[in-house]
């Protein structure tokens, strides 16, 4: 399993509208500093994970330490994208975080 570990930033809404059917597309990005606050990981989650609970489980836990489950997809002319797996929920006692968090 591969895991991106450190500080979660921000959540952003990365929605969109389908080309095909002009719906709307609903997506999310976790942005997480790694642990030496060097670099940005920047984690996609679909919608079937946000209507999960994991956007409302993440937001909790912004400014605070994540860990999170995740797919690499690799662009063919270079280049990446990080997927959360599963659930994407975060890893760990994260319960506890949750109902201590601001």
């Amino acid at each position: 399993m591969l895991k991106v570990s450190g500080k979660l930033l921000s959540i952003i809404d990365d929605s969109y509208a389908s080309k095909k059917t002009g719906e709307r597309i609903l997506q999310k990005t976790l942005v997480i500093m790694d642990d030496g606050d060097v670099d940005t990981s920047k984690v996609a989650l679909n919608a079937a994970q946000i209507a999960g609970g994991s956007e409302m489980a993440f937001s909790k836990l912004i400014n605070k330490k994540v860990d999170v489950a995740v797919s690499v997809f690799a662009f063919q002319g270079g280049g990446h994208k990080l997927n959360a797996v599963g659930t994407a929920l975060p890893l760990g006692n994260f319960q506890s975080d949750l109902k201590t968090a601001v």
